[in-house]
Order: C-alpha cells, then sequence, then structure tokens
C-alpha cells in the first residue's frame, strides 16, 4: 500500500550506473533531489549499482524515482528488480519498458498501430536462431571493407536506398547513430551501431526536424519542434547548452501539432505507459508529415530536458511535475 500524504513518503532517487548515459542520469536525480528538498519530501541518491539491492532492503523506501537513463534503467531491468522487491516505481512498467527501449519491436508496434514510421530494414550480426525480429543477417567482422560487401549485397536483395540513419535497436541519447548519404558512410556506421547492440536499425532518413511530445498520464503536452545549429540532433546536440534550438510552441500547421499529440496518445495506450513519457517524430518540413522515430519511458529531467521545458510552457512547475510523476507509481 502506498503513502498517500506526502510527510509518509520515503522517496529512493535511483541515478547513475555504468552506462552511455550514467553522467546525465546523475543530472536527472539530482533535479529530483532539488525538487524534493524543496518539497520537503524525505529521500536518499543511490547509485545504479551492485549494491542497490542491499541498500534498498535497508533504506526501505516508500517509493523508487527511478532516475536512470539506458540500459538497465528503461530497458525493464529496474523495473523487473523493483517489483521483485515489492517496491512501487516510476515510469511504466516492465512490459512497457522493455518494448520502448526495443528500436526494432518499437518499430514492429508503430505498423500495428497504424501511426507513420520510416521505411526501415532490421539487420543482425546474430544467427537467425539467436534473433527471431531481424530479416537480414551480417557476419560479424570490424572490417569495414567486408561490411560494404554485406550492404551491398543487402541493397540488391530489398533496394533500399540511401540516405539512410543506422541506430543500435537497444541504446539511448542518439548513442551509436549515425546519419548516411554516401554508400562510403555506411561501413563505419555499421561498425559503430554494431558495437553497442547485436541487432541494428536501418531507417529512411526523413528531410526535416525532430518534433517531441511529452505525454503526462496519457495526456499529450505541446510539442516542441527542435533545431541543432549544426549536424543533426545527437548525443553533442542534445546535452550542450547553445547548440541547439528548442522552438515552442512549434511553429508547424495546427493539423499537423493536433495531428502530433493525437499519435502521441495512441501510441503512449498502445505502449502501456504510466506517468511521463516522450514520443519522438520526425517532421518533413516540405510536406508537413510525420513520422514516429522513438518513444521513450523515462524522459530526462535536466535543464535542458524537454518534457519539463512543455509542461511549463503549459502551466506546471518542475515540482509539481515530480509530484505528478510520483503520484502515478506502479504499485507492485
Amino acid at each position: 500500500m502506498q503513502p498517500q500524504a506526502l510527510h509518509q513518503w520515503k522517496i529512493a532517487v535511483v541515478g547513475g550506473g555504468s552506462g552511455s548515459e550514467a553522467d546525465i542520469s546523475r543530472l536527472t536525480a539530482k533535479s529530483f533531489r532539488n525538487a524534493l528538498l524543496e518539497l520537503k519530501i524525505d529521500h536518499d541518491y543511490f547509485e545504479y549499482d551492485g549494491q542497490l539491492v542491499s541498500l534498498l532492503q535497508t533504506y526501505k523506501p516508500s517509493h523508487i524515482l527511478n532516475a536512470l537513463h539506458g540500459k538497465g534503467g528503461e530497458d525493464g531491468v529496474l523495473q523487473g528488480l523493483c517489483e521483485y522487491l515489492d517496491i512501487p516505481y516510476t515510469g511504466s512498467g516492465i512490459y512497457s519498458s522493455s518494448l520502448a527501449f526495443d528500436k526494432i519491436r518499437s518499430k514492429q508496434k508503430f505498423k500495428e498501430l497504424e501511426v507513420p514510421t520510416p521505411q526501415c530494414l532490421y539487420v543482425s550480426n546474430q544467427t537467425k536462431k539467436q534473433s527471431g525480429k531481424t530479416d537480414h543477417y551480417f557476419e560479424k567482422t570490424q572490417n569495414e571493407s567486408e561490411l560494404l560487401k554485406q550492404w551491398e549485397k543487402l541493397q540488391v536483395e530489398t533496394d533500399f536506398k540511401l540516405p539512410c540513419v543506422i541506430k543500435p535497436s537497444r541504446e539511448g541519447s542518439s548513442s551509436g547513430v549515425s546519419l548516411c548519404f554516401d554508400i562510403k558512410d555506411v561501413p563505419k556506421a555499421l561498425k559503430t551501431a554494431f558495437h553497442y547492440d547485436d541487432e541494428v536499425l536501418v531507417e529512411q532518413y526523413i528531410k526535416g526536424f525532430d518534433l517531441t511530445v511529452p505525454v503526462l498520464n496519457l495526456k499529450a503536452s505541446a510539442p516542441i519542434l527542435i533545431k541543432p545549429k549544426s549536424g543533426f540532433y545527437d548525443f553533442e546536440n542534445k546535452y550542450t547548452k547553445g547548440r541547439t534550438d528548442y522552438l515552442l510552441p512549434a511553429p508547424i500547421p495546427p493539423e499537423t501539432l493536433n495531428q502530433a499529440q493525437y499519435y502521441s496518445e495512441v501510441l503512449a495506450r498502445g505502449f502501456e505507459m504510466k506517468g511521463l513519457s516522450r514520443i519522438d517524430f520526425m517532421y518533413e518540413s516540405d510536406t508537413h508529415k510525420l513520422y514516429a522515430i522513438e518513444v521513450n519511458t523515462l524522459p530526462g529531467m535536466t535543464p535542458l530536458s524537454l518534457a519539463p521545458m512543455s509542461l511549463a510552457f503549459e502551466g506546471m512547475d518542475f515540482n509539481e511535475l515530480v509530484l505528478e510523476i510520483l503520484r502515478a507509481s506502479i504499485s507492485c
């Protein structure tokens, strides 16, 4: 049973870890802790490491406030641990988290829900017996010439044309993502993506801008149009102040804005999201078309993060948002 009064709450903020997004996770955790201090809610911070289970069993929190990003925190692992320990936790459940974190399975879900998404190929360097999700298999190699030969064969088989985006299926914050405008770019992009995961998504490039829509308790918030000052919206442009312009309200036609919010709510329900999530689209500026590219079950809550920016635009301050995230905690 979750205690309802704030003075009864005892929050364990879990962050960090050893993945590529650990430092961003710690920034989210710091923002959460600042809010909890201002709200005068009892809490402590716990690093995501081998001591976590014993420390949580000693601390006996009323809730776990999940500040993790990436593997271990967004993919269902921490969610399963919380359920094993019988501790309510923030964010979506095991199924939703594991589904959303896997870009290949997410793409399959977009199609099932009839939400537009770029054309793509699913490629694995595992054997067919190991990977049931992918249609195309590459021999494991670090040799870029061999990767190029395998890519050329794949192009002949599928008639897939450049430009494209190559990304690991299970990784976050644009880690391992490459844009390929020329065939000479492809081998290095595949090598980079396979460094992060054995399964890789090759996606048609959409000329336009990123558009993101936060969703709180299944209700879409104000979309934000994202314009990096150079390159694409990669890790550096996401987390370096001044490198990207965030346009809010998004300067897009009203019908496109409404469609973005509608699709976001369809996906939030279809993925069985809880609390705060975020849906990322590509906005094709010439046609005003939208293409879903990713679902994020644990949006960042750093000073540059988009979900609190959108909710603040609609009148919800950061502390109030943290309370809403906690109130939506999943009871075990």
